[in-house]
């Protein structure tokens, strides 16, 4: 006989609501255990992001509920501070790249923004 698959339920929206509060808190937390640095780049952001993967794998294991919330937030924010520091270096490179093109064409430099 064949296992039978999980059953899935519908996650209610309280319930999506409390995880989308989760994830900004997590994020929340994670700036203020690290501070506002960026990863180094990409690369630093996936080992970190693969460590805390493993680490939910080691508590998925163990079947704890709270064990895995918990380090699927922590999973959660270190993806999202990849995406902050994705924008933070894609908006630094557009800068550059505006500076230098400024400079190529002769322009006056626009001077600090109000």
């Amino acid at each position: 006989m064949a296992d039978k698959l999980p059953i899935r339920h519908p996650v209610p929206d309280d319930d999506l609501d409390s995880a989308k509060k989760e994830l900004l808190l997590s994020l929340e937390k994670r700036v203020a255990d690290r501070g506002r640095e960026s990863f180094a780049g990409k690369d630093e952001g996936l080992g970190v992001i693969t460590g805390d993967y493993f680490k939910l794998v080691e508590v998925m294991r163990g079947g704890d509920f709270g064990f895995i919330y918990q380090q699927a937030s922590e999973l959660a924010g270190s993806c999202l501070w990849l995406m902050a520091t994705i924008e933070a270096m894609h908006t630094r490179d557009l800068a550059r790249q505006t500076e230098a093109g400024r400079k190529k064409a002769g322009e006056p430099d626009p001077g600090p923004k109000a």
